[in-house]
């Protein structure tokens, strides 16, 4: 029998306040590469039940990744919702959805999160490799924080519970 996560009072953070503060931190590889990292701001307080270093750590490695990934002039968007009462989700909850760059949309689930060998006996680049171990730390928050990671066909969808008591209340977020 599965049991629910255990959380206790720090284990909340406003997910726009991290996701900013990531994208902030990475400015420097995203002039680099030419890439940008558009997060849509919500219209509520996106206050999750995860610890803020957690999140900010597995979001940092993932959004990274992508952008190491991404071809120079690419946009990747962030959208941040209240994905409370979708199918499968009972409780409130908050959806992160993170565009695919355009070379990682053609790829399968196990592409992305287990890059083999190409046809002529080449490992996979660093990017993809890390890539792959992003996947698996969001995959692994996700099942920590009672959530779910999926991966769609052209974007990744990391979905954490609200913080307890949370109403996403509508008003200045990030």
């Amino acid at each position: 029998m599965r049991r629910p996560p255990q959380t206790d009072a720090t284990d909340r953070c406003d997910a726009a306040l991290v996701l900013a503060g990531v994208v902030d931190a990475l400015a420097p590889t995203l002039e680099h590469n030419a890439v940008r990292v558009v997060v849509e701001p919500p219209s509520f307080v996106p206050e999750v039940g995860v610890a803020s270093g957690l999140l900010e750590r597995t979001l940092s490695r993932l959004v990274g990744a992508l952008v190491q990934l991404a071809n120079g002039g690419e946009r990747i968007l962030v959208r941040i919702a209240d994905v409370s009462g979708s199918p499968g989700i009972p409780r409130k909850a908050i959806g992160l959805l993170i565009a695919r760059p355009a070379s990682l949309v053609a790829c399968s689930v196990e592409e992305l999160r287990n890059p083999g060998y190409d046809d002529s006996g080449r490992a996979p680049d660093a990017g993809r490799l890390g890539l792959g171990f992003s996947l698996r730390l969001m995959e692994n928050l996700a099942r920590g924080a009672g959530g779910a990671f999926v991966v769609e066909p052209d974007a990744l969808l990391l979905v954490l519970p609200g913080a307890p008591g949370v109403s996403f209340q509508r008003g200045e977020a990030g």
